[in-house]
């Protein structure tokens, strides 16, 4: 087991140390934290609370591990991270809504775990996230509105339901790749998907809708060069 609180910033006081074996790396200065990796070698245990004292981490990857329990609230401290990958670990509870004050976030996976309830509705405030992966959790509910400088979206294999909303998806003008399938949406996706203009990649197979509606872009060519929508009830033409 590894033991998250015994890392303090007393660690890149050693003399002449800016990295570690063990996945830290310090600023020039040696003095803070700014990156930690862990290798996927089966550590395991719960993130602490105090990970919140590494106040200048930008880049925090514990994937593929045996981490579990819930994801501190505190770690919304941690306000300069840029990237936090928690994928493929055992994480449980819910998305924690203090994580949406990670202004500085670019990209988010907490993808392959054992997350339940709502998205927070708040996750659309993440202004600088270019990157959202939340795939192969339990998450319920309806998608909320999603932050407005998104590249890529991944919701594969959760529990989300209801329908498609305009509100959701309003303003992301460059959403490229869309990975929504295996899940329970239902109901029309109406033309304005189709339209969102950077769109590239689309799955939305294993769902449950009936119909789908496609108008021609107005004036400009589609970039889409994908589309999966296998596995659905669709209807008509």
């Amino acid at each position: 087991m590894l033991e998250l609180h015994r890392i303090t910033t007393d660690t890149c006081t050693l003399p002449h140390r800016t990295s570690f074996t063990c996945g830290l790396t310090c600023n020039p200065d040696s003095t803070r934290v700014t990156h930690l990796v862990l290798d996927p070698a089966g550590y395991s245990g719960t993130l602490t609370p105090l990970i919140s004292q590494l106040s200048q981490l930008t880049y925090l990857d514990l994937s593929d591990n045996s981490f579990f329990g819930p994801i501190p609230s505190s770690i919304s401290s941690l306000s300069n991270l840029q990237t936090l990958s928690l994928r493929s670990n055992s994480f449980s509870g819910s998305v924690p809504v203090s994580i949406t004050n990670l202004k500085s976030l670019d990209s988010l996976d907490l993808s392959h775990n054992s997350l339940t309830g709502f998205l927070p509705n708040s996750i659309n405030s993440l202004s600088n996230l270019r990157r959202l992966d939340l795939s192969y959790n339990k998450l319920t509910g309806s998608l909320p509105k999603l932050p407005p400088n998104l590249l890529e979206l991944a919701l594969k294999h959760s529990s989300l339901s209801g329908y498609l909303s305009n509100w959701s998806f309003d303003g992301l003008t460059q959403l490229e790749v869309v990975e929504l399938s295996e899940n329970s949406f239902t109901g029309t996706l109406q033309p304005w998907f189709f339209l969102l203009p950077s769109l590239q990649q689309v799955d939305l197979a294993n769902h449950s809708l009936t119909r789908i509606e496609v108008w021609k872009p107005a004036g400009r060519n589609s970039n889409l060069v994908a589309v999966d929508l296998g596995f659905n009830g669709i209807d008509g033409y």
